[in-house]
């Protein structure tokens, strides 16, 4: 033992004229020296080192993954002394000695946020598997253990890649891998592969943080073998299966974002590179995995603090699910969904050629990557040609995935199904049938709500639509009405949904399904007005009729607005609604004096409207004999708030703080109808309508 510390760095600890920063940069140098398994995180800003980890899957089994491990106070300690001997200076018989002693966990903790650690090697990622990556212009893999070109570390023991594969063989291994799935049709075929190609592929892409689609594993029955295809990339680049919880479940709490939101951070800090989520049911509604699809950067707070972390977005999402689960049309569009159909009786009874595929793909890890490699060095040699079908949602994955596969004629996973096909987004099932139906009756014809209900009740053969609501229910019928809105200016079998909003009330707006197709747009943010202030040309669409407006401003004194008594310029609620912002000046004033003076300085102190806003609410409310202005502006106040007050402001009131209401319940306490709540669907940035309730943002 004694030699062992002889041999070793001695190093002094901070104290007696020895600052903390000195020892930081010392054993930081030393470290480095050594090649310790230590490496820094830029974007994080912390220590950390690459391990074998433990996670437990959905059925309680533990599987090892090599990851990050960030290095905390009392794990440097211990790798101080593993590659140096810490000591301090004491005078024993005035004599000057070396005694041992440990760093204590108070000083390791300022030495872990010393500068000096940004010299260790950067590191992003953990290679288990060599992939290809275009590095100037040609094709590369990462070295073994850590390589700077890539900020990356791969696996000393990782499998190794035969180049001379050729791309027959290549099919046959992914015929032999995928051969004895039930797909349903040969899209799905395409799509396992497009799967399994995805993460090999990473390197390909602009950035290994490129967005790339969810993977959707759908199985009409049990025992159809879709968690066993979807471990399968995992299975080849790892070399182990895990699975992870449902995401959404029958349960209430079925689609906990907050607990996936917690557990994306903890994933992305620790290196995982793909998440398999088995057998969602009820409704696949989850913000946090939505976002996931579309975000590049993953921003969060780490757990147990205030720290805001950046994080690549590297993951790969899938997940299975059995037919009868639905989704959002949101999360739909971002899948590639990968069906299975077993039609026969017993699913136990099936006989396998090879039965024990999981091990078979472990064991031949190496030739199975080498012939995704074929497939990519054909495509590479052939001039790296692009996917030849867009997909909006992910462009860079369309062109390079899409390009390899169809390059090697493994069809297009570009390809979209019929969104009606598609038994998860049942609200666009349901409406594509839903504009069928009302064109066959009345093409081209404007027809208000409460006819397309009766047109709906008549026909037995459509009951199956919009099962979930009510019609015979009043938060049925405007639930309906909030979901009819919104496929405003959709098309559907080339069928497209148009609406006339010429009446006031909502309940009187109409409804048309025509075939005619909808004239070019150009849109401007800009009110239409170009830079002479004239209409914009190329805009030919017919303008509505506007109601002519009363003009007030000329009638009140416009020397006070210039003297400030209005300040325009501060708006808090600008973006609050016509309606609630005048039940508020209706409020105000019924607490005020029955004579104001000055009223807007007053009302802007106390309702945050600005001049625009005030000066329509009291045109609006002196045409309604609410109130009267003079021309010195006062404000007399002629009617009580209670003999005013309508359904629809009571409604405002009842929402103004923040709860959400059941729209049953809402109607009954306010006495509205269905057209009186029908306003909430117009003001979306105020109001979060979902079926059945609605609460105020």
């Amino acid at each position: 033992m004694n030699a062992l510390i002889t041999c070793k760095f001695h190093i002094l600890l901070p104290g007696n004229n020895r600052l903390i920063s000195n020892f930081a940069r010392e054993s930081c140098t030393n470290l480095k020296k050594k090649e310790a398994n230590l490496y820094y995180k830029p974007r994080e800003r912390e220590i950390v080192e690459i391990t074998k980890c433990t996670i437990k899957d959905k059925n309680g089994k533990k599987k090892e993954y090599f990851g990050f491990i960030v290095i905390n106070p009392t794990r440097f300690v211990n790798i101080i002394e593993v590659y140096m001997v810490p000591y301090i200076n004491v005078f024993i018989n005035n004599k000057l000695t070396k005694v041992l002693k440990s760093l204590s966990q108070s000083i390791a903790k300022v030495t872990l946020e010393n500068d000096c650690w940004k010299e260790l090697r950067n590191i992003q990622r953990i290679f288990t598997a060599p992939i290809p990556i275009i590095n100037n212009g040609s094709l590369t893999f990462p070295k073994k253990g850590y390589d700077g070109r890539f900020s990356s570390w791969l696996l000393p023991e990782a499998p190794e890649i035969d180049e001379s594969i050729t791309i027959k063989k290549a099919k046959e291994i992914l015929k032999k891998i995928y051969g004895e799935f039930c797909f349903k049709n040969k899209q799905s075929y395409t799509n396992a592969i497009s799967h399994l190609l995805t993460e090999f592929c990473m390197g390909l892409l602009p950035h290994f943080n490129t967005l790339k689609p969810i993977f959707l594993w759908e199985a009409n029955r049990e025992r159809s073998g879709k968690d066993f295809g979807g471990v399968i990339p995992g299975l080849v680049m790892e070399g182990v299966a895990i699975q992870d919880v449902a995401i959404s479940t029958d349960s209430k709490f079925g689609n906990h974002t907050e607990e996936l939101r917690k557990k994306i951070t903890t994933m992305l800090l620790n290196g995982r590179r793909r998440l398999h989520s088995s057998n969602n049911r009820g409704c696949i509604k989850n913000e946090v995995l939505e976002a996931l699809a579309t975000l590049n950067v993953w921003s969060d707070r780490l757990l147990g603090g205030n720290k805001l972390v950046n994080l690549d977005n590297e993951l790969i999402i899938s997940l299975s699910a059995n037919v009868g689960y639905t989704a959002t049309p949101d999360f739909i569009n971002r899948t590639r969904i990968i069906r299975l159909h077993l039609d026969i009786e017993d699913p136990n009874k099936r006989k396998f050629k090879n039965p024990n595929l999981h091990e078979w793909i472990k064991n031949n890890r190496s030739l199975i990557l080498s012939c995704l490699f074929a497939l990519v060095k054909n495509w590479f040699n052939e001039g790296m040609p692009k996917g030849k079908t867009l997909f909006t949602s992910f462009p860079e994955w369309a062109e390079v995935i899409g390009g390899i596969m169809v390059c090697n004629d493994l069809g297009d996973p570009c390809v979209s199904e019929d969104t009606h096909l598609i038994s998860a987004d049942r609200e666009s099932s349901d409406m594509k049938e839903f504009f069928e139906l009302v064109y066959s009756e009345y093409p081209d014809v404007y027809q208000v709500k409460s006819k397309l209900l009766e047109l709906l009740n008549d026909n037995s053969d459509y009951n199956h639509l919009f099962s979930y609501l009510d019609f015979n229910s009043r938060s049925g019928s405007t639930t309906f009405a909030f979901l009819l809105k919104k496929y405003i200016g959709r098309v559907f079998s080339g069928i497209r949904l148009d609406i006339d909003r010429t009446k006031k009330q909502s309940r009187n707006h109409k409804f048309c399904f025509t075939k005619t197709p909808a004239p070019e747009k150009n849109v401007d943010i800009f009110d239409n007005v170009q830079n002479n202030g004239e209409k914009n040309v190329c805009d030919n669409r017919e303008q509505p009729i506007q109601p002519k407006q009363r003009s007030y401003t000329s009638e009140l004194n416009e020397n006070k607005i210039n003297k400030g008594i209005v300040n325009v310029a501060n708006v808090d609620n600008v973006a609050l609604s016509k309606d609630h912002l005048q039940t508020k000046v209706l409020e105000t004033l019924t607490m005020l004096p029955q004579l104001v003076r000055d009223v807007a300085d007053v009302l802007k102190e106390k309702t945050g409207c600005s001049h625009q806003q005030f000066m329509e609410i009291l045109e609006n409310l002196d045409h309604e004999g609410v109130i009267s202005v003079d021309e010195d502006r006062n404000v007399f106040l002629i009617k009580k708030l209670s003999e005013k007050i309508t359904p629809k402001q009571k409604i405002i009131q009842i929402l103004s703080d923040n709860k959400k209401q059941h729209i049953e319940t809402l109607l009954e306490e306010t006495g509205a109808t269905n057209q009186d709540v029908e306003f909430l669907i117009d003001e979306r940035d105020i109001f979060e309508i979902k079926p059945g309730w609605v609460k105020k943002l």
